[in-house]
């Protein structure tokens, strides 16, 4: 009987020596699947992870040769831009140079060529007109008043006024146009209204008025338009109304602008009356007259001061 509790107790001890074997093999093999889940995990994530590391390379690669070539296409698109452009630039520059030349040659130059003709042919014509007036200057100013030409070149006898033709050289053009109704005298420097009829038939005393008043504005129907004022002109003494006389011709006794010929209505004159005309000079014997220089053959009259003659005015000399 005791040997029998012995084997039992034995028995029970080898049951659960058993069952205890088991419970620790189970629990191995539950460690062992965990381990091997763990395992198996950590291999996904990895390579997962490396799958990520791969695609995200693989994107930054691309998305790098991309900006690669978006970055060669721009310097190529600039690059062929700026080629255009300076293209453009210097065909517009060679444009504007052919431009320019084109004026220099066809207007500027020739313009230049003719101004420099006219220059020298206006420098030539100041040079003799700047001689003739020094010289009369000269003859003026000295100490012998000079006496210009009387104009006659026809002789009719040895030793008369046109076999010797003595006095200062008129010269040439004897007058100029001023373009604003007056005309200078290049001999004398006096300056005549160009109309020689600006009052019609006045007594001395309203003649020397009319001139003392006479007024460039244009005021009167072929005054002067030179801005002169009262007091400026006056009527002409008897030596600066004889100054104008052209003892070669008559009708008018004037020469013409250039002083070669006989004048005419218009060169340089308008309205000369072949009748007296006033001085502003008195009669020493008799203050009571004038004289008078009558422009048909230019003779020289005493007139009674309150005959009705005709008026011209003068400004300037001395």
């Amino acid at each position: 009987m005791k040997n029998l509790t012995h084997y039992k107790l034995i028995k029970f001890g080898i049951m659960m020596l058993m069952v205890a074997v088991v419970l620790i093999l189970s629990r191995m093999t539950v460690t062992y699947a965990k381990d091997t889940d763990i395992d198996s995990h950590d291999t996904d994530i990895k390579a997962a992870i490396t799958l990520h590391d791969t695609d995200v390379k693989a994107d930054i690669a691309t998305h790098d040769t991309d900006v690669k070539t978006d970055l060669a296409q721009h310097d190529t698109n600039v690059s062929t831009t700026i080629s255009l452009h300076n293209s453009d630039i210097k065909a517009d520059i060679v444009q504007y140079g052919t431009d320019i030349m084109g004026i220099l040659n066809n207007t500027i130059i020739p313009n230049i060529l003719i101004h420099d003709e006219n220059m020298t042919t206006e420098h030539g014509a100041l040079d003799t007109k700047l001689d003739e007036i020094l010289a009369a200057v000269q003859n003026y100013a000295g100490a012998n008043a000079a006496v210009p030409k009387t104009g006659q070149t026809t002789s009719h006898e040895t030793g008369d006024d046109g076999d010797l033709e003595r006095g200062v050289a008129w010269p040439n053009p004897r007058f100029t146009d001023n373009g604003d109704e007056t005309i200078t005298d290049n001999l004398t420097g006096l300056i005549w209204t160009k109309d020689a009829n600006l009052f019609g038939s006045l007594t001395w005393s309203s003649a020397l008025t009319s001139c003392n008043n006479l007024i460039g504005d244009g005021s009167i129907s072929g005054g002067p338009t030179d801005d002169s004022v009262v007091g400026d002109w006056h009527l002409a003494n008897r030596f600066e109304l004889e100054s104008l006389l052209h003892m070669a011709f008559y009708t008018p006794p004037v020469p013409n602008t250039i002083g070669t010929e006989g004048g005419s209505q218009g060169d340089p004159f308008n309205n000369i009356q072949p009748n007296f005309y006033w001085t502003s000079t008195t009669r020493a014997f008799n203050s009571t007259n004038a004289w008078s220089v009558k422009f048909g053959e230019g003779e020289v009259f005493i007139s009674t001061k309150g005959s009705g003659f005709y008026v011209w005015c003068v400004r300037g000399g001395q």
